[in-house]
């Protein structure tokens, strides 16, 4: 059974929300288009996905309005209750993996299971400090020009991926077997998304350091990372180091997109951990 809908937060946006699955553990998947590429969840879940604040099918949000944290993380706890899940496992997907640990933080009670899925890193001082990659900028110098740039945002959007998230996985051919289209959104066309990520980094503080409120996660915490993800072990090392209760799974040869690129290994650990135990 599927549903879709959306929840409006204490602020008034709107977030498209689907609810699939009719039993098992109940879990909370924010980020965009999740109920496509990591649906194999609500085989063995009462799975709510939904998309994050300005980001794919839920409401945009202009300026000055708010995005990032803390914002988001109240917006995790507005779906929980929305969609009736008294206590819910959380899974969050790079940039979200960090907001799911800090709500998870936040409101321990609620919170029975944690998955952080190749996670942004928990201190400015982990961030990748890798140099730009010249021929991924070169390719997208060669799109800005296109016959497409201005014209046509949909194919515009699906070039500007074509060229962006192979770069980021150990195989980039596993690009082909991603399930969601997000280029038809136009939250998610080029423009609009650098500018709502400049927006959110924002939110942090110059110096973040939130292995502090990590330390205050009650529930076991799955942290899995991409051997070859760009964003630094040593990020996911520190996350698992802070929260009490945490384990780290590597995945060899695989990059920021583990799900895809290693799927069987992906879902097989998470639907593990998810029914109690450890991968």
């Amino acid at each position: 059974m599927s549903a879709d809908g959306f929840v409006r937060t204490a602020d008034g946006v709107r977030l498209f929300a689907r609810v699939v699955g009719n039993g098992g553990p109940s879990l909370v998947v924010p980020g965009v288009g999740g109920e496509l590429d990591f649906g194999r969840l609500g085989d063995t879940c009462r799975a709510a996905f939904f998309d994050i604040r300005n980001r794919g099918r839920s409401d945009a949000v202009e300026m000055p309005g708010r995005v990032g944290l803390p914002v988001e993380i109240e917006d995790v706890d507005a779906v929980r209750v929305d969609v009736g899940f008294e206590r819910t496992s959380v899974l969050g997907w790079s940039y979200v993996g960090l907001v799911a640990a800090l709500y998870a933080a936040r409101y321990p009670r609620f919170v029975d299971r944690l998955v952080m899925v190749c996670p942004a890193a928990p201190s400015r001082s982990l961030q990748s400090d890798a140099e730009p990659d010249l021929l991924l900028l070169e390719a997208l110098n060669g799109l800005a020009v296109s016959r497409h740039a201005g014209t046509d945002p949909v194919t515009f959007a699906r070039d500007w991926r074509r060229i962006m998230t192979p770069a980021r996985m150990g195989n980039p051919t596993a690009f082909e077997l991603l399930q969601a289209d997000l280029s038809l959104w136009p939250n998610e066309w080029p423009e609009h998304m650098t500018e709502g990520l400049q927006r959110v980094d924002a939110t942090h503080p110059p110096d973040f350091d939130y292995r502090p409120e990590a330390q205050r996660i009650t529930a076991p915490t799955l942290v899995i990372h991409g051997e070859v993800d760009s964003i630094p072990l040593a990020a996911s090392e520190a996350w698992t180091s802070a929260i009490p209760n945490a384990r780290l799974l590597v995945l060899p040869t695989v990059g920021h997109f583990p799900h895809v690129e290693a799927p069987s290994a992906f879902f097989d650990a998470v639907e593990t951990f998810l029914s109690g135990g450890w991968p």
